[in-house]
């Protein structure tokens, strides 16, 4: 899963030799002496903005989130400024969600799937019979095989009284 995040009212100081960023996700909003911070890798773009991609396959502890209801976001900052180094850490940030589902059946997008209310049954019906997938053709098949045999079962028995 990929999560899109926008964090207004981050302003970075471009005067620093160096600024990194790093985000841990954690279902516990009092999280302390975290170790499995996930570098921030993507361009920023404004100086007031911070804006990253959460990819799951980059959490750790993502057995434990995704039991989760509410999800609280930290974000680290190390910046270096002529050899000296400063690291901040943010206190939680409830992750309030505007998901938007698609669900979509063989291929087609349902609609107003959006509802919050998805089922995982499929409640499609067809106006027509429902093919047999070949059943009577192989009935067929059959039938016709177990005649011929019984025939020739048939002559081969007469040609045996004739050939004693």
């Amino acid at each position: 899963m990929l999560i899109d995040i926008s964090l207004d009212e981050i302003v970075r100081n471009t005067e620093n030799d160096s600024y990194e960023y790093y985000y841990y996700l954690s279902s516990n909003q009092d999280e302390s002496n975290i170790q499995d911070w996930v570098k921030i890798n993507e361009e920023q773009s404004s100086i007031d903005k911070l804006e990253f991609q959460i990819n799951t396959n980059d959490i750790k502890n993502y057995e434990e989130l995704s039991t989760s209801n509410t999800l609280y976001l930290y974000i680290r900052e190390v910046v270096t400024k002529g050899g000296n180094q400063s690291v901040f850490t943010s206190n939680a940030l409830n992750v309030d969600s505007d998901i938007t589902l698609e669900t979509y059946l063989d291929n087609v997008k349902l609609p107003n799937a959006n509802s919050g209310n998805i089922q995982n049954s499929d409640d499609t019906t067809s106006p027509n019979r429902f093919p047999n997938a070949g059943i009577r053709n192989i009935l067929i098949l059959i039938s016709v095989v177990l005649i011929a045999s019984i025939v020739f079962y048939i002559k081969y028995r007469n040609l045996n009284k004739y050939v004693k």
